[in-house]
């Protein structure tokens, strides 16, 4: 009787086991269907983050506090910028995908290495507004590479690009605005804000024409 029951157990555990691995197997399957898959790709379309009323932005006013006090300072701010502006120069000529990746790496890396050796005396909303120029275009890289899986021509892609751009002209608001500090330009806060409602207005116009399509 009791040799009876033990075989019954050895039986009972290796059915569980066997589901276990079954289940195993299942979930690892299904997490490597391809990212650019039919599925994949209408899941991610139906849940695509919309803001239905984007914040605006609120207006900054520069001040002597904001801008370099020291003559190191102010040659650390001049580097940073400099390495911004060539990531911006070279979107303008033409780039593509893996360049890009390659030398935004690049420049981060530089720009830390700048504030390792030369940060003392650079102002936190300098290094704040050049934070987040880098993070503008590091979020396009992978809207790009959504942009580069997405069958061509279809409503993904074409969101995609429209984010990947809007990335690309928000960093440049930023870098604008290191610009400003470094060189003390009261005055560039007026063409920045504007730069910012123009931004504002079209991402709300295609907000507004993608819900007319529904």
């Amino acid at each position: 009787m009791n040799k009876f029951i033990v075989l019954g157990s050895v039986v009972f555990g290796i059915c569980i086991v066997s589901l276990v691995v079954v289940g195993l197997m299942t979930d690892r399957r299904f997490n490597e269907i391809p990212s650019n898959s039919p599925t994949t790709q209408s899941s991610r379309q139906e849940v695509l983050p919309i803001p239905s009323n984007p914040p605006a932005a609120p207006k900054q006013v520069l001040t002597d506090a904001d801008f370099p006090a020291t003559k190191q300072a102010v040659l650390a701010c001049k580097e940073i910028t400099s390495e911004l502006n060539q990531v911006h120069k070279a979107l303008e000529l033409g780039i593509n995908y893996n360049r890009f990746c390659d030398l935004v790496q690049e420049k981060a890396l530089a720009i830390e290495k700048i504030k390792d050796l030369r940060g003392d005396g650079i102002p936190v909303g300098f290094i704040q507004h050049a934070n987040r120029c880098i993070e503008r275009l590091n979020d396009s890289k992978e809207e790009w590479l959504d942009a580069i899986k997405a069958e061509d021509g279809g409503g993904l892609k074409h969101s995609c690009e429209f984010f990947r751009k809007m990335d690309w002209k928000q960093s440049e608001v930023e870098l604008l605005y290191c610009s400003a500090i470094v060189d003390k330009d009261r005055a560039a806060i007026i063409r920045i804000d504007q730069s910012k409602k123009q931004l504002d207005d079209e991402l709300r116009a295609y907000l507004d024409a993608g819900k007319n399509a529904r």
